[in-house]
């Protein structure tokens, strides 16, 4: 994976647009047990990387990389973009980009659809 390594890794699935008005609580509890797969907490996560069916804004991606990741997420910087295609290849471009935001410990990556598919991969330099 281009010098990344994954650290933990979940995949589940969810009903829920975690950009749209209501808490998007599965989405969420994914990101935390990527974490704690990898052994790692929020306060370890340098930056959220989000590819879903729709270019997130601005206030969306900030507003669901606070609920990802709890208080904290409001001082860590997001990425998000739309993605077609196969979910490995949404599972893929998310990667590249939390890997580019990578400056110390971890960066996660999420991964949605197309349909109710779900992957969050925590990630790190090296490997």
């Amino acid at each position: 994976m281009n010098g990344l390594r994954v650290l933990g890794e979940v995949r589940g699935t969810t009903a829920e647009d975690p950009l749209g008005p209501g808490d998007p609580l599965e989405v969420a509890r994914l990101v935390r047990r990527a974490l704690a797969a990898a052994g790692r907490r929020a306060v370890d996560v340098d930056g959220l990387a989000l590819v879903t069916d729709t270019d997130p804004d601005a206030a969306g991606l900030a507003r669901f990389t606070r609920r990802a990741l709890g208080p904290v997420g409001a001082d860590v910087p997001a990425v998000g973009a739309a993605g077609a295609g196969a979910h490995a290849d949404r599972c893929a471009a998310a990667v590249a980009l939390a890997g580019g935001m990578l400056r110390g410990a971890v960066a996660v990556a999420v991964a949605l659809g197309p349909g109710a598919e779900a992957t969050v991969r925590c990630v790190a330099a090296g490997g």
